[in-house]
C-alpha cells in the first residue's frame, strides 16, 4: 500500500484499532449495533456496497468510539479516500478523442449522401425521358390498317377466401405499478424534542424534527435506517415491540432495522 493510500485509508485505520484492542467484529456490532456485513464493509473500505454517506458517517464514529479511535481523523480519511476515488472514476470515464475514425465517419456519410443523389438523378431521367412513338397515319393508308381485335370477354378474377382465423388475442396490460408489501411497522415516539433522519428501503432519506409527545408511523418492506439526533429523546416500538436506544440526551446514535 502506497503512502497516499495509507493516509486515506479509514478502514485499515479503524481496524487496526479494532485489533490492538483485542475485540472481534462480533463484539463490536453487538457494541454498536452496526450488522457484522457493514462493519466487514467498512474494514474492506467497499464504496459501491456501504449505504448513504450521512449513515457511513454515524457507522464511523460509532465504530471509533468502541474501540477507543479518533473519530475525526477515521472522518478525514473517509473523506479523502472519497475524494480520490472520485478523481480515479472521473479519469476512467475521461473520453478518448480519436480523430481517425471522426474522418473515416464523415467521409463515408458524404460518399453515401453523393451516392444516393447520383442514383436519384438517374432514376428521374428514366422515368421522364419522352418515348418515341411512330406515327402509323402518316405512313399506312387507312384501308390497309389491321381490324381491331375482338372484344376479349372480361374474366372474373376471384379472389380466393382467406383461411379462417381466430380473433387476435388481446393482452391487457398491467399498467399499475407492482409495490413491495409492507411488512414493518416503526413507531416513533419524542419524549424531548428530537432531530431524525430517516432511509426506508431504497427511498431517498428524509428529515424530520418531532417535539415532546409526538409520534410517527413508519411503514417498510425491507430495511429502516435511523439516524437519531437525540438518543434519550425518543422511544421506538418495532411491530409492536420495544427497541432498546443506546445513548444519552443529546447524543447521535444509528440504528438499523431489522
Amino acid at each position: 500500500m502506497t503512502s497516499d493510500q495509507q493516509l486515506t485509508s479509514f478502514g485499515l485505520y479503524l481496524q487496526t484499532a479494532r485489533l490492538e484492542k483485542k475485540m472481534s467484529i462480533e463484539s463490536l456490532s453487538a457494541d454498536t449495533r452496526i450488522r457484522v456485513e457493514v462493519l466487514k464493509q467498512l474494514e474492506a473500505e467497499d464504496h459501491e456496497h456501504l449505504p448513504n454517506e450521512v449513515f457511513v458517517r454515524g457507522f464511523i464514529r460509532s465504530y471509533a468510539q468502541a474501540v477507543g479511535a479518533d473519530a475525526a481523523e477515521a472522518l478525514e480519511r473517509y473523506r479523502a479516500s472519497r475524494e480520490l476515488r472520485s478523481i480515479k472514476t472521473d479519469r476512467k470515464l475521461a473520453p478518448v478523442n480519436r480523430p481517425n475514425r471522426f474522418w473515416l465517419g464523415l467521409t463515408a456519410a458524404v460518399g453515401a449522401v453523393l451516392l444516393l443523389a447520383a442514383l436519384t438523378l438517374y432514376f428521374y431521367t428514366r422515368i421522364n425521358a419522352p418515348s418515341a412513338v411512330p406515327d402509323v397515319t402518316a405512313t399506312a393508308p387507312v384501308e390497309n390498317l389491321p381490324a381491331p381485335p375482338a372484344k376479349i370477354p372480361a374474366v372474373e378474377k376471384k379472389t380466393p377466401p382467406l383461411p379462417a382465423t381466430g380473433a387476435p388475442e388481446t393482452k391487457s396490460l398491467d399498467t399499475e405499478p407492482q409495490t413491495l408489501a409492507k411488512q414493518y411497522m416503526l413507531e416513533i415516539r419524542a419524549v424531548e424534542e428530537t432531530w431524525l433522519k430517516i432511509i426506508v428501503d431504497d427511498q431517498p432519506a428524509k428529515e424530520m424534527t418531532l417535539q415532546a409527545d409526538e409520534v410517527r408511523q413508519i411503514q417498510a418492506a425491507s430495511l429502516l435506517n435511523l439516524l437519531i439526533g437525540n438518543a434519550g429523546g425518543v422511544e421506538l416500538k418495532f411491530n409492536g415491540k420495544p427497541v432498546e436506544v443506546t445513548g444519552k440526551s443529546g447524543q447521535v446514535v444509528n440504528i438499523q432495522l431489522p
